[in-house]
């Protein structure tokens, strides 16, 4: 919240001009500003600020208890898990067997370099298993 306003602060003494179109009370502008509406902006970009890290506090919150419930249904969290597809097989069979090159591979098997890697590592401790 401290971070809200020294930055507000650093805009104005810097002479950027801020508008705001749901809170124009908080604008700043060339002319010189009295007291008084200095004062009323600090207290409403405060009370903004405030409600603002509360709802980001209350989403993280909500998050958090979302994953656990997952985690305890046993749910999968993230990325699903690449699988060896027939293109990737095929594409890995030719080149193993020095049919066709590394750059050919991953363009048949429509997967990213990173993934045919990977993938390409699986296969091959399935064959030596």
């Amino acid at each position: 919240m401290n971070e809200t306003l020294k930055e507000y602060e650093w805009f104005v003494e810097n002479g950027v001009q801020l508008k705001f179109l749901k809170e124009p009370m908080i604008n700043t502008s060339d002319e010189e500003d009295d007291i008084i509406k200095q004062a009323i902006q600090k207290v409403i970009l405060t009370v903004l600020a405030a409600f603002a890290e509360k709802e980001r506090l209350d989403i993280k919150t909500r998050q958090d208890e979302g994953i656990e419930e997952a985690k305890a249904k046993g749910r999968h969290l993230g990325r699903p898990k690449a699988k060896v597809t027939p293109e990737v097989k095929q594409a890995y069979d030719l080149w193993i067997n020095n049919k066709i090159t590394a750059v050919e591979a991953i363009d048949r098997s429509k997967v990213s370099k990173t993934t045919f890697y990977k993938l390409a590592k699986e296969l091959k401790s399935r064959e030596e298993s």
